[in-house]
């Protein structure tokens, strides 16, 4: 039996469930589908409602991200097109998009849905950029990161991560409140 329970990470799409996640478990599972930007005015929001209720600042602020890697930020984009549309088009329809803050939606052409820090798609460096961002605005750690792609478009993706961890992901891995480089 452990000393203590496990920590509680409650998954939230609507500003009203932020509220409730903020009240009763541990950590805001982030989800994987939201912009940055709306991300981190629902992080505000998470943490107005902890003070609110007199609870601690969350110990941990897990960021779910679809991820592809690739040479160029166009091969990620074109690696990563059929998994997602594949993906994100059922969220349509399931109503997914619903239960999104007003100012969000899935309802969007490719290209438009890839921006914003939605996804984590592109170069290494293009990559780390991006997740440093989320960490900058967010505070956001751990990363789960999920392969957006085909999995022998994941095996090459994760390759060329390992092969570019030195020069672009490893920016990531810098304490919080450090400054980029």
């Amino acid at each position: 039996m452990p000393d203590r329970p496990p920590p509680i990470w409650i998954g939230a799409d609507s500003d009203a469930a932020v509220r409730r996640a903020a009240r009763l478990g541990d950590a805001w599972c982030i989800p994987l589908h939201t912009r940055l930007d709306e991300l981190e005015r629902q992080m505000r929001l998470y943490r107005a409602a902890r003070a609110e209720h007199g609870l601690p600042a969350a110990p941990s602020t897990p960021v779910l991200k679809e991820v592809c890697v690739a040479v160029t930020d166009e091969q990620a984009l074109e690696i990563a097109r059929p998994h997602l549309n594949h993906k994100y088009d059922p969220y349509v329809d399931w109503g997914q998009s619903d239960v999104l803050p007003p100012v969000d939606t899935l309802r969007r052409e490719f290209a438009e849905l890839t921006g914003g820090g939605r996804f984590v798609l592109g170069s290494p460096e293009t990559c780390a950029a991006i997740l440093a961002d989320h960490i900058d605005r967010l505070g956001g750690r751990p990363f789960r990161l999920q392969a957006a792609m085909a999995r022998n478009a994941a095996t090459a993706s994760a390759e060329l991560d390992a092969a570019a961890g030195a020069r672009g992901m490893a920016r990531i891995a810098r304490p919080p409140g450090t400054p980029r480089r």
